[in-house]
């Protein structure tokens, strides 16, 4: 299934990438999560947010059992990182995978997801072209509800790219949907000694009740509670100032319904 006849390719690469999407295709300018990372060890990968990851790690730190502050500048460190609580994993042995959603203090875990090859299309054989100073070829395929454009390098013979998407001749260094709703982009590459995941669980996990179900009643989940705040509120049980925004007279605007778009489509399940 994957070619691993260079150096780069029995090493454990880290791959950092930006995420940009948005909640819905009237949206004009994207929404950024600009430090996500790609893990992978040649048999599996994980997809995560670096300022998250930094965040949970630094929290195991800083607060007791109690969940009292017991250090106060891991604490201080903790609060300045930031990033979505979605994790996915991909077990290639096994061809599944996995993704994680956090609201407060529950996560659900959808797991065994049979994971597809995507059917490429390998429309470019043109190696003069370039991004983020890769030679690339790009690919169209039909996957997961949404039709996708990518952009590879053979220059890194990894079958492995952002999220979920995997399968080309090389590593997926650019992906944009057709509906122009999400977007990720290589920044940089390098390798790791000591793997995060899945001890990284451990904190990522912390505090929390973990309740696993399969994807696509994760997916399920996820999408009504990013689009109905009601529904969040009470699948966390929080009655914070979520879904309220304040106006410049001092006035409270709730909001109960929001946009949102999953990047498996709705389609997808149906």
């Amino acid at each position: 299934m994957f070619c691993c006849g260079s150096l780069m390719a029995q090493r454990n690469i880290r791959v950092s990438y930006a995420f940009l999407y948005k909640r819905d295709t009237t949206e004009k300018n994207f929404r950024a999560e600009m430090d996500m990372r790609l893990d992978y060890n040649g048999k599996e990968s994980w997809f995560y947010s670096e300022g998250r990851y930094l965040r949970d790690s630094l929290c195991v730190k800083a607060f007791d059992k109690s969940g009292n502050i017991a250090d106060q500048d891991a604490y201080n460190e903790a609060i300045r990182h930031r990033g979505t609580t979605d994790l996915w994993h991909v077990d290639f042995a096994e061809a599944s995978y996995g993704i994680s959603y956090k609201a407060i203090k529950k996560i659900f875990i959808g797991e065994k997801g049979s994971l597809e090859l995507p059917l490429w299309n390998l429309l470019d054989s043109d190696t003069t072209k370039t991004f983020a100073g890769y030679a690339v070829k790009k690919a169209e395929a039909e996957y997961m509800g949404r039709k996708w454009t990518v952009w590879y390098t053979e220059e890194v013979p990894v079958n492995a790219g952002p999220w979920l998407l995997w399968g080309c001749p090389g590593l997926i260094v650019y992906a944009i949907d057709s509906e122009k709703l999400f977007n990720f982009y290589i920044r940089d590459i390098g390798t790791f000694d000591e793997p995060r995941w899945p001890e990284g669980m451990k904190a990522y996990a912390r505090a929390c009740e973990v309740e696993r179900l399969s994807v696509k009643e994760e997916e399920k989940i996820k999408t009504r509670a990013s689009r109905d705040m009601d529904y969040f509120n009470e699948l966390t049980g929080y009655s914070g100032a979520i879904g309220e925004v304040r106006n410049k007279d001092g006035s409270v605007t709730r909001i109960q319904y929001m946009k949102y778009q999953p990047l498996i489509a709705e389609s997808y399940w149906k």
